[in-house]
């Protein structure tokens, strides 16, 4: 029963969808245990969010001894990077969210590392 509840939900539903560059897109960012995680989304025509790529990546092992807000830092350079030949297409702005109480600090520091 539960099977044909779901073949029948993933048949009926759209659940791929590609980049549309005339779409809202929202990027989210996260740092979990040395693994950046990313997630693209972007809302359909009645502002519905719809998750769309995710990207997972590796910190180097000389990335790893990075201060933490250098390495969230570095995690928002990886997504831009990563998707930037869909990114590039946009005219609309791009939201991200991302735990920024790391960044924070960032904002103060007169100074910033060369990394």
């Amino acid at each position: 029963m539960i099977f044909d509840h779901m073949k029948k939900w993933m048949t009926e539903v759209s659940i791929f969808r590609h980049f549309d560059q005339n779409k809202k897109t929202i990027l989210e960012t996260d740092l979990f245990n040395y693994v950046n995680n990313d997630i693209l989304s972007q809302y359909d025509d009645e502002e519905t969010l719809h998750s769309m790529i995710y990207y997972s990546k590796n910190l180097s092992l000389a990335e790893c001894n990075y201060k933490i807000y250098d390495k969230k830092l570095l995690t928002i350079i990886h997504v831009f990077k990563h998707w930037w030949s869909e990114l590039k297409l946009t005219e609309l702005l791009i939201k991200m969210f991302t735990d920024h109480q790391a960044l924070t600090s960032l904002m103060k520091d007169k100074e910033l590392s060369r990394r």
